[in-house]
C-alpha cells in the first residue's frame, strides 16, 4: 500500500470519527435541553406565581370583559359555556351566575386551576389540561378564546378551531377576544375568512388598551 493510500484512509476514519462524534454531541445536548427546559405548565405556573395576570382584575380590564360577558347574555343567556385557556377563572367572575347553565374551564397551568378551582359547584368545572390536548364528547352554546389564541402556533390555530367547533353545538358561536395589533390582525383575518361574523366591537380605553372582540359562527354555516 502506498504512503499516499494510508494517508487517504486515516482522513477517511478522521472524517468518519468526526461525524460520529457530533452527532454524540447533538444527542447529548438535546438531551441536556430537554431535561432542564421549563414544561408549558411551569412556564405559565410561574406567570401566575409572580403576579403577571394580576392585571386581568384591573380597571382597564372592566371594558374587555363587559364586552365579552354581554355578548354572551345576549346570545346565548341561559347556555353553556366552555373557557378555553381559563386561567383563574376572571370570565367567569363577571359573569351573572344565572346567566349561564354550565360551565367548563380548561388551562395548562395547575397553578392557575388550583386558585380557580374555589369557584368549583355542581354546575362549574375547571380541567387542568393543555388546550391542544383537551377532549371532550360535550358540545357548548358558546365557547370563549379571551386573550389566549395568539400565544398558540399561527400555522395551528385554523386547525385548532376546527377541532373547537367539533364541541359546539349546531347553533352555538364563537366569542373571541385579542389585543389590537399588527400580529393579531393576522389572526384575525384568518378566523374572518372561515367563520361568519355575529359581530364585532373595538374596545379602546384612557390606559391606551385596546382589544377586538369578535362573535363568529361555525364554519359550517357558510355552506348553508
Amino acid at each position: 500500500m502506498s504512503i499516499k493510500s494510508k494517508k487517504s484512509d486515516k482522513s477517511s476514519n478522521l472524517r468518519i470519527f468526526l461525524f460520529v462524534l457530533l452527532v454524540k454531541i447533538q444527542q447529548i445536548l438535546k438531551i441536556f435541553i430537554d431535561r432542564f427546559k421549563p414544561s408549558m405548565e411551569a412556564f405559565w405556573d410561574s406567570h401566575y406565581i409572580t403576579g403577571v395576570w394580576d392585571d386581568l382584575r384591573k380597571i382597564e380590564q372592566v371594558p374587555l370583559y363587559s364586552i365579552l360577558t354581554g355578548y354572551f347574555k345576549f346570545f346565548k343567556k341561559g347556555g353553556s359555556i366552555l373557557d378555553v385557556g381559563c386561567g383563574e377563572g376572571v370570565f367567569l367572575e363577571r359573569l351573572d351566575p344565572k346567566s349561564y347553565s354550565k360551565y367548563v374551564g380548561v388551562d395548562i397551568s395547575q397553578e392557575a386551576i388550583n386558585r380557580a378551582g374555589i369557584k368549583k359547584n355542581k354546575n362549574i368545572f375547571f380541567i387542568r389540561e393543555d388546550v391542544y390536548n383537551f377532549k371532550t364528547t360535550e358540545t357548548f352554546d358558546a365557547i370563549i378564546f379571551s386573550e389566549m389564541l395568539y400565544y398558540l402556533d399561527m400555522n395551528k390555530i385554523l386547525n385548532f378551531m376546527n377541532k373547537y367547533e367539533n364541541y359546539l353545538k349546531k347553533d352555538g358561536i364563537f366569542i373571541v377576544s385579542m389585543i389590537n395589533n399588527k400580529n393579531t390582525e393576522t389572526i384575525r383575518k384568518m378566523l374572518e375568512k372561515v367563520y361568519p361574523i355575529l359581530d364585532k366591537t373595538e374596545i379602546n380605553n384612557i390606559t391606551k388598551h385596546s382589544w377586538i372582540c369578535e362573535v363568529f359562527l361555525p364554519s359550517k354555516q357558510l355552506k348553508l
